[in-house]
């Protein structure tokens, strides 16, 4: 039995896209992770986008993530149709 290639292994060189939700970019454990994969994205061949559910707050975590390439959007109660409102309600 051969063993599976590792996940991304393969022909396709389009990297895969990932969206990321997250409550807010205060300080925290969660934010430092996600810069982490932000700035591991490219040697893992993923395409991150970053969705907050809360105002921009005063900590280097969104300059961070856009210093990786990453697109940051913030999303406000309500303020992402049904699927944001889903989101927040459900304190994402």
């Amino acid at each position: 039995m051969s063993a599976a290639p590792p996940f991304g292994a393969g022909p396709s060189l389009t990297p895969l896209q990932v969206a990321q939700v997250i409550g807010n970019l205060e300080w925290g454990g969660t934010q430092e992770l996600l810069v982490y994969l932000a700035e591991r994205q490219r040697i893992e061949r993923l395409a991150l986008r970053v969705f907050v559910l809360s105002d921009p707050v005063d900590t280097p975590y969104a300059a961070r993530l856009e210093r990786a390439g990453v697109p940051v959007s913030y999303l406000r109660r309500g303020a992402g149709g049904a699927a944001g409102a889903r989101c927040a309600a459900l304190r994402l």
